[in-house]
């Protein structure tokens, strides 16, 4: 019998900007890892330098927002999509939806119509209208909701 020494399994590399700052603020944290950086460890060097680049890249518009990773000077789409993700979490709309928002995913007409004559009956329904504008934070997120499916696009049928 031979005993094999097995190496420990390497992370997964990081998807988005997000993982990469949360990797990289690890590895930081780790004096060893730190020690070879400033000794200049090759591997060590090229791992630092892959995960500063894809932070600095950031990713695109939508997933800098969701992190809320602002580059140093952002221009104004990032800037809206920031507060817009802010606005909706503050609201307790989940980050799918948020993602689906600023990616402008269409809606189906079922989901259109059926969001509208749901409006249409909240609007009507003078309990659910005076929590509304009393700030019920339920009545808040349904509303919001409804503005985002009846403000996205309608897909086209195949004809």
């Amino acid at each position: 019998m031979t005993d094999q020494i097995v190496p420990p399994a390497l992370p997964a590399p990081p998807a988005n900007a997000g993982e990469a700052q949360n990797r990289l603020d690890a590895l930081t944290a780790d004096k060893a890892w730190s020690e070879k950086l400033l000794s200049g460890d090759a591997a060590t060097t090229k791992e630092f330098h892959d995960l500063a680049t894809m932070v600095a890249d950031g990713g695109d518009h939508v997933e800098r927002a969701l992190a809320g990773n602002l580059p140093d000077v952002p221009d104004s789409k990032i800037k809206t999509m920031n507060g817009t993700v802010a606005m909706l979490r503050e609201l307790g709309i989940r980050d799918e939806v948020i993602r689906q928002t600023l990616e402008d995913h269409e809606v189906t007409q079922a989901e259109y119509d059926a969001t509208l004559a749901w409006q249409t009956r909240a609007m009507k329904d003078q309990f659910w209208v005076k929590a509304y504008l009393e700030g019920d934070p339920d009545a808040a997120r349904q509303m919001m909701l409804a503005t985002i499916v009846l403000s996205s696009t309608v897909k086209r049928e195949a004809a």
